[in-house]
């Protein structure tokens, strides 16, 4: 079940609002996300507090995928929960976290004055590591100089 939910952003689907936390989550955000194929491997799975500033996050989110596209000369791909989980369904998603995350390269951690303060991004983190993540694939770009 896990795979078969497995959805992603393409870099051209992204945009600042889907980092705000005061939007409403709901099926127009899903609609942005695609089903992964199978054997694709998802660039980058998003951690981030919801609290932390969006448009700190955005300018961050930005820098990451202007360096990726110049290292491997394509745009990436990421898993954010607001667009990638079924927000009707967000129980039955949420079990399935740990195929999502394994089903990424990268983890990467946008982490702002909030981040370490909140259970779900910690939890995102040991999850990760579980699931066969290395250390190296952790990517930390910090929002602020109180992060």
């Amino acid at each position: 079940m896990g795979s078969r939910n497995f959805r992603c952003l393409d870099w051209s689907s992204m945009s600042f609002e889907l980092l705000e936390s005061g939007n409403s989550a709901g099926a127009e955000w899903n609609a942005l996300s695609r089903p992964v194929k199978r054997g694709e491997i998802v660039d980058f799975f998003i951690s981030h507090s919801w609290t932390d500033d969006a448009a700190a996050k955005w300018r961050a989110l930005q820098l990451v995928a202007t360096d990726f596209i110049s290292q491997h000369k394509r745009k990436p791909t990421f898993w954010l929960d607001k667009a990638c989980i079924d927000q009707l369904d967000i129980e039955a998603c949420l079990v399935r976290l740990p195929v999502f995350l394994a089903g990424c390269k990268e983890l990467l951690v946008l982490a702002g004055a909030t981040y370490a303060s909140r259970l779900w991004c910690v939890m995102e983190l040991f999850v990760f590591i579980q699931m066969g993540g290395k250390r190296e694939a952790i990517v930390i770009k910090l929002l602020d100089d109180s992060a």
